[in-house]
C-alpha cells in the first residue's frame, strides 16, 4: 500500500484529518504523529523512523505551521532523509527557501491536492542509501525534549553533515525527478571566483559600516523571573516571551536560575516598556514590569502559579457551532466546541489578563481578538462571516 508522512500544526489538525479522510478513500496509508510519540524520551528518532519508512512527505504549510518548531523539525528531518515532498498551502504563508523551489499545491481545491499525491506515487522514488541511516543514528543521540531544541540540534546536525545546505530536495514534475539545492558540483576556478567575491564584499561591508557597528545598532536584554519568595524562589517556567512595545521577541526557555537571555535587540526599542508572557506553566505575573531597557538591561518579574477556567459559546450566522477549534494565545490552551457549541478549558493565566483567541472553523480562521480572561463571566463568541 502507497504510504505518506503528515506534517502539519495542531492548529491545523481538521485539515489533516479532512485530507486522511481523501487520501484513505484512495488506498493511501496516512501516518500522523501523535502526542504519545512525542512524549518518548526517543521521539526525534521516532518521528525519523515515520518519514523514513514512507513513500511521501507531504506538508500542511500555512501560518501556524510556520511558527511550529515540530514542523520545523518535521520538513527539515524530511530533507536529511532526502523525502519527496509535496507542499499543501493552507493560506497565504511563504514557503522557507529551501523549499521554495518545490510546486506547491492549494488545498482549496483538495481534487487537485489529491490528484497531485496519487501521481507522485505512482512515480519512482530515489533510491534509499546510507544517508538515511546516519540521519537516523544522529537523531538516535539527541537527548533533547524541548521541540525548539530538538529542532535547534537537528539542524545543526544536518548542516554540519551539508545534509541541508548541500542537500537534496526531490519533487516531481511529470516523468521525472528533479534535485534542487543539491551538491554543487562547480568547477575549481569557479568556486575561487566565488569565494574571492564574497571575500571582497564582507571586506567591503565591514569598511563601510564599520562606524554604525560601533554606534551599537543592538542591545541585549536579561530576564529575571522569580516566585514570592524572592531570588531562592525559582520555579520551572518553561517557554517565555517579552514584548517592547510593538516588537515581540522569539519564545525562549528559561534557565535552572530562572533567567532568560535574549540579544539582537534593534536599538530603536531602547525606550520602550517590556511585558513578559509565560506560554506553558500555570503562573500569573503578579508585578508587569513597566521598566524600559535604557533603565535597566537586567529586569526582574514576579510571579504566582495561576489557572483561570474559562467557559463559553461560539455562534456562526446565530447558531451554536460545533467542531470550532479555540486556540489561546497559539497553543497555550485549545479546545473545540461541543454539540452545543460551548467550550470549557483551563488556561495557565490569572483573572484579568489579556489573551489572544483564535478560532478555526471549517479550516479557516474566523475569529481572532485580544480579550481580557474572566472566570465569572461565560464568552460569548461570534465568528467573522465569510
Amino acid at each position: 500500500m502507497s504510504s505518506i508522512f503528515l506534517s502539519y500544526s495542531r492548529n491545523d489538525l481538521e485539515a489533516a484529518q479532512r485530507l486522511q479522510e481523501i487520501l484513505a478513500s484512495e488506498g493511501v496509508d496516512v501516518w500522523r504523529d501523535q502526542d504519545s510519540i512525542y512524549a518518548g524520551e526517543k521521539w526525534p528518532k521516532a518521528i525519523g523512523e515515520g518519514i523514513s519508512g514512507q513513500s511521501l512527505f507531504v506538508l500542511l504549510w500555512s501560518h501556524t505551521a510556520a511558527a511550529s518548531h515540530f514542523v520545523e523539525f518535521e520538513w527539515n528531518t524530511a530533507i536529511a532523509l532526502k523525502k519527496l515532498i509535496i507542499p499543501v498551502l493552507l493560506d497565504d504563508a511563504t514557503l522557507p527557501p529551501l523549499l521554495s523551489s518545490i510546486n506547491a499545491v492549494s488545498f482549496s481545491n483538495p481534487d487537485e491536492t489529491k490528484k497531485r499525491i496519487l501521481q507522485q506515487l505512482k512515480q519512482p522514488l530515489p533510491i534509499a542509501d546510507t544517508q538515511q541511516e546516519q540521519v537516523l543514528h544522529k537523531l538516535e543521540g539527541i537527548q533533547k525534549q524541548s521541540p525548539q531544541e530538538v529542532t535547534r540540534d537537528a539542524k545543526a546536525i544536518y548542516e554540519q553533515e551539508g545534509w541541508t545546505v548541500q542537500g537534496n530536495v526531490y519533487h516531481i514534475t511529470g516523468e521525472n525527478i528533479y534535485i534542487t539545492n543539491g551538491d554543487n558540483k562547480k568547477k575549481w576556478y569557479q568556486r575561487v571566483t566565488t569565494w574571492a567575491a564574497a571575500l571582497a564584499l564582507v571586506i567591503i561591508l565591514i569598511f563601510f559600516f564599520k562606524d554604525r557597528m560601533l554606534k551599537q545598532e543592538e542591545f541585549p536584554l536579561t530576564i529575571y523571573i522569580h516566585g514570592q519568595q524572592g531570588a531562592s524562589d525559582v520555579l520551572d517556567y518553561g517557554p517565555v516571551r517579552v514584548r517592547l512595545g510593538q516588537y515581540r521577541l522569539p519564545p525562549k526557555e528559561v534557565d535552572a536560575q530562572g533567567e532568560v537571555y535574549f540579544e539582537g535587540i534593534p536599538m530603536k526599542y531602547y525606550h520602550d516598556s517590556v511585558k513578559l508572557e509565560l506560554l506553558s506553566r500555570p503562573y500569573a505575573i503578579l508585578h508587569q514590569s513597566a521598566y524600559t531597557p535604557n533603565q535597566s538591561q537586567r529586569i526582574t518579574f514576579e510571579v504566582s502559579p495561576a489557572n483561570i477556567q474559562v467557559r463559553g459559546t461560539v455562534y456562526d450566522n446565530g447558531m451554536r457551532t460545533e467542531g470550532a477549534i479555540l486556540d489561546f494565545d497559539s497553543g497555550l490552551a485549545v479546545d473545540t466546541t461541543n454539540q452545543q457549541g460551548n467550550f470549557d478549558l483551563m488556561i495557565p493565566k490569572g483573572e484579568g489578563e489579556a489573551a489572544v483567541i483564535s478560532i478555526t472553523y471549517q479550516g479557516r480562521v474566523r475569529f481572532q481578538r485580544n480579550m481580557i480572561l474572566s472566570a465569572h463571566t461565560p464568552l460569548q463568541l461570534t465568528l467573522d462571516p465569510l
